[in-house]
């Protein structure tokens, strides 16, 4: 059996539509399992639909800690969050190990 590679992404709002569509057309041919976050689930799962690979899940705006956990055993972290986050999940992944992407690209962190 092959190990699969989790594809994090964090925030399921408008912006990560496209984004969370695309890869799970590409997670089985791939072998990702594509995990869903966001402070409402119901947007997760609107995203991740039924979704084999897909996987949704709410994050906690008190609890940072199951956040970092999921970061650090993940294969690659997308941050849809607002700007002001992306600074705290980037802090989290590189010291995971863990690649990052964010669509941020003002702030000088």
């Amino acid at each position: 059996m092959t190990h699969r590679k989790v594809i994090l992404v964090l925030g399921a709002g408008r912006s990560s539509s496209s984004l969370v569509a695309h890869l799970l057309g590409q997670a089985e041919g791939e072998g990702w399992d594509i995990h869903v976050g966001d402070l409402s689930l119901k947007a997760a799962e609107s995203k991740v639909g039924n979704h084999p690979r897909g996987v949704a899940f709410a994050l906690s705006a008190d609890d940072s800690e199951e956040r970092d956990a999921r970061i650090a055993s993940a294969n690659l972290v997308i941050s849809m969050l607002p700007a002001f986050m992306h600074v705290d999940v980037a802090r989290v992944a590189i010291a995971s190990g863990v690649n990052v992407i964010t669509p941020s690209y003002v702030s000088p962190e």
